[in-house]
């Protein structure tokens, strides 16, 4: 599943990101990420999740970082 993160482009934001999923125990496929002139970080990122409370765990332990916009799943 693919999940799209939208924060503030700050020092140190993917690291946290990463170690919020690390957290919920959750594996990860693929990363990528792209700032834009406003600062606006996208984060694009493929994990695996084991059912819908796993995901849900994952999105809200995202959402507590500072500066985390909007976590959403992801469709090409």
């Amino acid at each position: 599943m693919e999940i799209e993160i939208l924060g503030y482009d700050r020092r140190g934001l993917l690291n946290e990101v990463l170690q919020a999923v690390n957290e919920t125990k959750t594996n990860i496929s693929s990363v990528s990420g792209k700032s834009d002139r406003n600062k606006v970080a996208t984060i694009h990122m493929a994990i695996f999740i084991q059912n819908i409370n796993h995901l849900h765990k994952v999105v809200e332990r995202i959402k507590q970082i500072k500066d985390i916009y909007s976590v959403r799943r992801f469709m090409n």
